[in-house]
């Protein structure tokens, strides 16, 4: 969006191995873009690309392996990842979320 704040994708790495990516990976929420939706574009939520892997025969949501580095308007910049998308009961729409601060650079 309009705020200033970036976050870049970082695949296949733990949260506690990541660190800052390179400047060119970081991105900003954009308004909807040359795809079959009219959603945003946002950088966490990912078009085509979401933070979850959708199941279509049990409708279940799992987090992919993947960290988001977010830089805030004050240059803070943290990591974070998607643990689970489901409360202990099964319950949807409650997740969990690991951070972390990362040294500013």
């Amino acid at each position: 969006g309009t705020g200033g704040v970036t976050a870049a994708r970082v695949d296949g790495q733990p949260l506690t191995e990541v660190t800052s990516p390179a400047e060119a990976a970081f991105e900003t929420d954009l308004p909807d873009g040359d795809d079959e939706d009219t959603v945003p574009d946002y950088v966490i939520s990912g078009g085509l690309d979401p933070w979850y892997a959708y199941d279509v025969e049990t409708h279940i949501l799992t987090p992919k392996p993947r960290v988001y580095v977010v830089r805030t308007t004050e240059d803070a910049v943290f990591r974070i990842a998607v643990e689970r998308y489901y409360d202990q009961a099964g319950g949807s729409g409650h997740p969990t979320l690991r951070f972390a601060v990362l040294p500013t650079p």
